[in-house]
Parts: C-alpha cells; structure tokens; sequence
C-alpha cells in the first residue's frame, strides 16, 4: 500500500511539474563551460564577472544551428525561481515547447531553457526565436540585467546588426543592454545529400574496413587447395597494408571535417551538437572492438594458418626451457593482496569524488583531476621504485617471477656479455634469462638490462650468441634506445597534457584562422598514420646498423649469418612477414645479404 502511495504522489509531482514546465534543478545548471561564457563576455563585452554582484543579472542566449540555449545568471540573492518563470511566460506566449530549470547555485541563481527544432535523420530545419519580447521580460529581473546573443562561426543567422564582437575562433557576439535588440532571429540548416554517407562513413569506416580486411583474409587463409606460404603471404600483407590504407583514409577524414567542421551542421540538426563532442564517443570503440576479437582471432589464425605437421617436425623441442609452474598457494595469496590493497583504493577514490564541494573550491578542482593525477603517480612511482633497485642491484619481482628456473643458463650470457661489451666500450648491463614474445630464439635491450631467451642462451654456439650480445649492445652504443624513448615519449606526453587540460575544462586547440581549428590529437593522428612507414624504415635501418656493429665487433661474418637463419627458422613461419612495410625490423634473408657483403 506505502509503495502504490509513493507511486501516485510521484505521478501527482510529475503532472504537475509537466504543467508548470519549470523544473527545480541541482547545482549543475552553471557548470564549467557556462562559467567559462560569462568569463568571455566579462572580457569582450564589458559583462559583470560571476558570482553577480547583487543587483546585476546576465542574460545569455546562444544559438547553434536549430538549437538555442537561454541561460539567465543573477546575484547569489536572487530569485532563481522569478527568473524561471519570466522565461516560461516569454516560453509560453511565443508558443514554443520545451522546459524551463532554474536552480540556486553556489555563487549565482540561474535558469536555463533550451530549445532544438532538430532530429535524427531530418535533412533541413529551422528557428525562429522572438529575441526583444524575452529581454523585455528578462529585463526587469533585476536593476541592472545585460544580455548577449552568442552565434558560433558555422550558424548563419540573419541578424542585420553588426557584431559588437567577433571572436578568433568566428563566434560572434552582440549585445543588447542598451537597446531591446532586433525583433526576432532566424536560422535555418539545409544539408546536402552527400553529407549523410558521408557521416556514416566517418563514423563506420575503420570497424567494416577493418572487417573486411580480416573477413577476406581468412576467406582465402581457408582455401586448401592454394599452398600454405602463399595464403600465408596474402594473409599478412591484406591485414598490415590494408589495415593502414583503412586508417589512413579515416585519417584524411578527420583531418578534413574536425578542424574545418564540416559536419557540424549535420550533428547539430540530428544530436543537437559539435560533431567533434558526437564522435569523440564513438573513437575509443575503434580500438576497443579489435582489442577485445584479438584471442578469437589469434585463434583463427593458428588454426588456419598455424605450421604444418611437416614444420612441426622440423622445429626443435623446447619444451625444457618452458616456465615452470608457479607456487599455485603463493599466487592466489599475492591475488588476494593485490586485489585487497586495489579495491581499498578505488573505493577511497569513489568516496572522495562523491563528497559535496563548492563549485571553483580547492576540493572541487583536486576532485576533477583526482583519477588521472593517481593514475600518473601511480606509474611514476613503479618507474621509479625499478628504476632504484635496477641501479642498486636489486630484483625486481616480476623479473625474478620470469626468470625463475633458467638461472643455469645465466653465467655463460654473463662471461661473453663481459668480453663483447669491453670491445664496444659499453659498461655491462645486468643479466635476465626469461622467455619473450619473439619466439624461442629472442634477446633484447633496455638501459640497465639485456634479456635473453633460455633456448638461446643454451643452444647458441659462442660466436652466435656473442653476435647476438653485440647486436643488443650495438642499439645502446649508437644511441638507438634514447631516440627510441623520445619517438614514444613525445606523443604519450602530449596525450597526457591533452587529457589533463580537458579535465580541467581547458582546451589546448589552436585556431590557424576562423572557422579552422587544429588539435593536438590531430597531430598524433598524422604522426602515427602518416609517420609510421617512415618511422618504421628508421628503426629497420638500426637493425642494419647493429648489424654492422656486431659484425666488426666479433670479426665472425659466419656466425652471424647462422645465428640468424637459426632465428627465422624457428621464430617464423613460410609466407609469414614477408613484407617490411610496417615492420621494425628488416627481413631476415636481407639482413644476411647485407652481411654478407659487409668489408670487414
């Protein structure tokens, strides 16, 4: 009975609520971007600065294309709710539909109303505001009430007064506190008819292109009756290439319609915004998707395309230098710490972001950029804390966890580390024996330690490992890890900065000209798009370089050719990246030709 109570005084509240069209609001009406308006008009138009003083009131009417938003702003003392009742008479007399909310901030009283004669699929639309008769009524809110039209650079509007101001990014401003303003407003959209594909495609290219590619690609990878190398080779060179003439077409996309705003119109008649706000949601399920098919599909793969029996038998066993299992007790026990220790801390962050501020206040901000100032010190200290114990000796866990059960096989890498390292001038870096993504047959670098494959580290002849040693400490020597560091840092700092600003309601755009606009984000589009085959031929011409490098170094020409035919042979697989175009490193076979030719 309580519940069918409840029930129906909420549907009395509602009906009534429906009726007034006025609606009691939380404290959100005055957030952030409306703050940063009246700021502007403040600067540009002489407006008073909020919070209002008492007396004063800012009336703001903004229209982007068939939508208009009307936002009234008084002193702290003022009536919110007289305010919003001036709109919905003015709402009502010129018959127009829509709700009106007021709201008591913390520094200000507001009201807002909003209006959108738009739709999903409507190809044309328009508005028609009565502007004098609102400020009329807005007027006598308060002994001193100013009001501004703001029009964004992309609406066309036929006002015939001329701009009091116009912004670098095109807005347009006119101000009216000294006359009642023009008797009313239009704007009207009318898009073309490629504009719609054109939107579907911006929208839907990367995930069909990326479909089709992988679609057609396993259509052919399950054509039996074409050798395995060749639908090998199909398969690889249909997914790397056609995979990044897809991006690259979306990048040309993006290019041209988010800085120029070319489908602005379009996203303000359907959604009733920018499209750079409408699409910005649809980005991350370009990498999302893919991600989360990655295992079906690496499955796929190895069943299609996968070695043969014959390349099976001819592989070698290293089944005794797979991990060992671990502590089962042990690992549930560092789960359960982890997840304890994580869990304490999200539910701290979740209290801390749930408790009540005042908007502009020291909480208010720490409480916007709380998650990624953890997540950023949380990866400053990991790198840190390695960093330390790596320079002290120390072991870190995770590394010990690898290499657990191939301390055997580290004295031999350490004894011809030692002697390559004396011919290069390089200090000794400190010693991991652990599998690694390349394959059985693996080594690689960083500033403070050399890891190598247990396989590799067994089964190499001497001359073969100590090409291998040298080849590593070769990328050092030529300073191939700090340039390395640098290309992946830049962009992952600018991501980072990018992200930090948008927390804090901060843009980092740059306007070249009205009406154009460039991003930071745009640049690391172009940079991975566009730069990846030239940066990706850089790092196979360090490949050459080490090569070099370690040849002269160890003076055994042989050697390093058997060291690395051992590598393709059991690393790799017939037909398989056999194209560098996206590649790090060179082909196998070119890098022997190469040494092969190499004067010594």
């Amino acid at each position: 009975m309580r519940r069918i109570l409840v029930t129906i005084i909420a549907l009395i509240g509602l009906a009534a609520m429906g009726f007034s069209q006025i609606k009691d609001s939380s404290d959100w009406l005055v957030g952030r971007s409306e703050h940063s308006l009246l700021h502007r008009l403040r600067s540009n138009l002489g407006f008073d600065d909020t919070p209002v003083t008492d007396g004063d009131a800012v009336a703001v009417v903004t229209i982007e294309g068939v939508k208009a938003v009307v936002l009234v702003v008084g002193p702290v003392k003022g009536d919110a709710k007289k305010y919003a009742q001036a709109i919905e008479d003015w709402r009502t007399e010129s018959k127009l539909p829509g709700v009106v909310e007021y709201s008591q901030e913390d520094d200000c009283a507001s009201a807002r109303y909003e209006l959108s004669t738009g739709g999903f699929g409507k190809m044309s639309a328009s508005l028609d505001l009565p502007l004098r008769s609102l400020y009329e009524r807005l007027k006598p809110l308060e002994s001193k009430t100013s009001m501004a039209l703001m029009v964004p650079g992309y609406t066309s509007i036929d006002l015939t007064e001329k701009e009091t101001y116009i912004a670098p990014a095109g807005n347009r401003y006119w101000e009216f506190t000294k006359s009642l303003g023009p008797e009313r407003v239009h704007t009207a959209i009318k898009i073309p008819g490629w504009v719609p594909p054109a939107v579907v495609a911006w929208l839907t290219l990367p995930l069909v292109g990326f479909g089709l590619c992988f679609g057609l690609g396993f259509t052919y990878a399950r054509r039996q009756d074409i050798p395995i190398e060749k639908r090998r080779r199909f398969y690889s060179m249909l997914v790397s290439k056609g995979i990044f003439v897809v991006l690259g077409i979306h990048a040309v996309l993006v290019i041209v319609t988010i800085p120029t705003r070319a489908l602005d119109p379009v996203s303000q008649l359907w959604v009733g915004q920018r499209f750079s706000q409408f699409a910005i949601l649809v980005v991350p399920l370009f990498a999302i998707v893919p991600i989360a098919l990655l295992p079906l599909l690496n499955k796929m793969e190895t069943k299609l395309l996968g070695p043969t029996e014959a390349e099976k038998a001819d592989r070698e066993d290293f089944s005794e230098y797979q991990r060992p299992p671990m502590n089962t007790d042990a690992a549930k026990s560092d789960l359960k710490k982890n997840l304890w220790s994580s869990g304490i801390v999200l539910v701290a962050l979740a209290i801390f972001l749930f408790i009540p501020a005042h908007k502009g206040s020291l909480l208010s901000n720490l409480q916007s950029v709380i998650v990624p100032i953890y997540l950023i010190l949380t990866l400053l200290v990991r790198v840190i804390v390695r960093t330390i114990k790596s320079k002290k000796g120390g072991v870190d866990p995770i590394v010990a966890a690898q290499e657990a059960g191939f301390e055997q096989y580290r004295p031999r890498v350490e004894a011809r580390l030692a002697a390559v390292a004396t011919k290069l001038g390089e200090p000794v870096p400190t010693v991991s024996v652990m599998p690694l993504l390349q394959g059985p047959y693996g080594a690689c670098i960083s500033n403070h330690r050399l890891m190598v494959t247990p396989a590799l580290a067994d089964r190499f002849t001497d001359g073969e490992l100590d090409f291998i040693l040298a080849h590593e400490l070769a990328h050092k020597n030529k300073g191939h890890l700090k340039t390395r560091l640098f290309i992946f840092l830049i962009p992952a700092v600018l991501i980072f900065i990018v992200m930090f600003r948008l927390a804090l309601g901060m843009s980092s755009s740059v306007w070249l000209a009205r009406g154009f606009v460039f991003s930071p984000m745009l640049l690391i589009l172009v940079f991975y798009v566009f730069g990846r085959p030239l940066l990706m031929k850089y790092f196979r011409k360090n490949e050459y370089q080490a090569d070099e490098v370690a040849v002269r170094a160890t003076g055994d020409r042989e050697a390093a050719i058997s060291a690395l035919a051992k590598i393709a042979r059991q690393n790799g697989l017939a037909g398989y990246d056999e194209d560098e175009f996206l590649r790090t490193h060179p082909l196998i076979a070119n890098r022997i030709e190469r040494i092969r030719t190499l004067a010594l």
